[in-house]
């Protein structure tokens, strides 16, 4: 089955990569580890404060609201979660972002040669 007409009617060269087939492969996943360690040590530090947001907020409302919200969590959750997890997520990216771009700048795609020697 041919996904797209057009891709079947053309002919590409072979790839070749110039660098090793393992050396290749492990740049974009340790990239991605690191990542992946980063942003779990962000989450772990930032959590602390996400607890004490949560625990005064707690502190401040009374105890029907309380109730209210072990029974529905969606509103503390739109209030107090959601923003601390799109502030999360909006540094994770940035970091990514300038980390991608020092990746790519590493590789020197327009050489050919990734990075490596010639």
């Amino acid at each position: 089955m041919v996904l797209c007409p057009l891709l079947k009617s053309q002919r590409f060269p072979p790839f070749k990569p110039s660098l090793p087939a393992d050396a290749s492969r492990h740049m974009p996943l340790d990239w991605r580890d690191a990542q992946v360690e980063t942003i779990t040590r962000q989450l772990e530090d930032a959590f602390v404060d996400l607890t004490r947001t949560i625990n005064a907020h707690i502190a401040e409302i009374s105890s029907f609201q309380v109730g209210k919200a072990q029974v529905n969590p969606r509103n503390l959750a739109a209030t107090l979660i959601t923003p601390w997890a799109e502030e999360q997520s909006q540094v994770a990216i940035r970091r990514a972002e300038a980390s991608l771009s020092d990746l790519v700048v590493s590789l020197d795609l327009d050489s050919g040669t990734l990075g490596w020697p010639k």
